[in-house]
């Protein structure tokens, strides 16, 4: 009990940001665990930890902290600003280094900066955010082509996962758009 009330004891006045930073709390916590749950599954194994990939991993473990204590001291849009920065530099690195085949496995976790930058920062952080990605699928998939360049089926392979990611974004972020604004005016609409 004790600590569920200071769990829920976010500095903020109205009730709708309170659930608002509950929720991204949650997602920030569970990044946490999964994060250092992967670190220790990556050290324990066999092949052992890429150094690059570990450096990414120690930071985004900063930044989901600093999310963390942002939105402890009320600074939600700060908060989710922060995760959204942090979560997509990290991926530019990894789309970068290692391109798109490698990322994929990844990709509905690649949605939640979509999903928090529409749900708490609204429209245009959530169609930014899915245009970074886009971006950044395109560069993967470049990478990705240049490894296949005499082998056409391959690069039909690469083209469909490009296209079939940068959809896959967009279409879930239309769909959030929608509702919220669907949910917006039918709040108006009560008022």
């Amino acid at each position: 009990p004790r600590l569920l009330r200071w769990w829920r004891a976010i500095p903020l006045d109205d009730p709708a940001e309170r659930l608002n930073a509950a929720m991204l709390q949650t997602v920030l916590a569970l990044s946490v665990l999964l994060q250092l749950g992967n670190l220790a599954l990556a050290w324990a194994g066999p092949i052992g930890i890429n150094r690059v990939a570990l450096g990414m991993s120690v930071l985004n473990v900063a930044a989901l902290l600093g999310c963390l204590v942002l939105l402890r001291r009320g600074a939600l849009a700060w908060s989710a600003r922060l995760f959204i920065a942090a979560s997509l530099a990290l991926l530019t690195v990894a789309y970068l280094l290692w391109g798109l085949a490698l990322q994929a496995p990844q990709q509905l976790l690649q949605l939640v900066p979509v999903l928090i930058g529409g749900a708490l920062l609204g429209r245009r952080a959530m169609w930014s955010t899915v245009a970074w990605l886009a971006v950044l699928v395109a560069i993967g998939g470049w990478r990705d082509a240049t490894v296949f360049v005499s082998r056409p089926q391959q690069l039909m392979l690469v083209g469909s996962r490009v296209i079939g990611s940068i959809i896959g974004f967009g279409l879930t972020a239309f769909v959030l758009d929608q509702a919220l604004a669907s949910l917006r005016e039918s709040l108006a609409l009560a008022r």
